[in-house]
């Protein structure tokens, strides 16, 4: 009888110490390949849809172009489409761009809509001036005028009198949209 208990409680040793946690370590193993290979054919049906997607997102920058929203993944990439946005503006209008400003941080006004605050210093003619801002009103993207301000510059050999301007305003920016996955 003492030998069968003996048997017994080594047998019970043997599976408390040895047996019981190779079978916990195994499960862990299991479970964390298992894993690893859902990640795998995650990223293998992404990559097998990569022109597929990056066509889908360039088709929704296109539509969000089409609403006159300035588009870029972070805020600075939006201001730095603003910036472009408006030096080309500028180039076109015969106005000379001195600076292009990002005034704050992109925020999310009263109204829900995303922004991008900026100020641009120009100078130029009556003319320059006028086209400028006839562009920011109808280049087709949404840019909200804040504040103008036109002050007298010098006059030029020519006999036409240089303005200087400066405008604040806001570009509304598509905001990427945060995913939980």
């Amino acid at each position: 009888m003492l030998l069968g208990g003996a048997v017994a409680a080594a047998a019970t040793l043997v599976l408390g110490v040895v047996v019981l946690p190779w079978l916990r370590q195994w499960e862990v193993r299991r479970d964390a390949i298992r894993t690893a290979g859902q990640r795998v054919e995650r990223y293998e049906s992404l990559l097998a849809r990569e022109r597929v997607l990056r066509a889908d997102v360039a088709r929704r920058r296109g539509a969000l172009r089409a609403r006159g929203l300035v588009t870029g993944s972070t805020s600075a990439v939006a201001a730095s489409n603003v910036q472009a946005l408006l030096q080309e503006y500028a180039r076109s209008a015969s106005a000379t761009l001195d600076r292009v400003d990002v005034v704050g941080d992109a925020r999310v006004g009263d109204d829900g809509l995303a922004t991008v605050p900026v100020q641009l210093t120009a100078h130029g003619d009556i003319h320059g001036l006028a086209g400028l801002l006839d562009r920011v009103e109808r280049g087709g993207t949404l840019l909200l005028v804040d504040e103008l301000t036109v002050g007298k510059g010098t006059t030029r050999p020519d006999g036409v009198e240089v303005l200087t301007f400066t405008v604040r305003l806001r570009a509304v920016w598509a905001a990427p949209v945060e995913s939980g996955a």
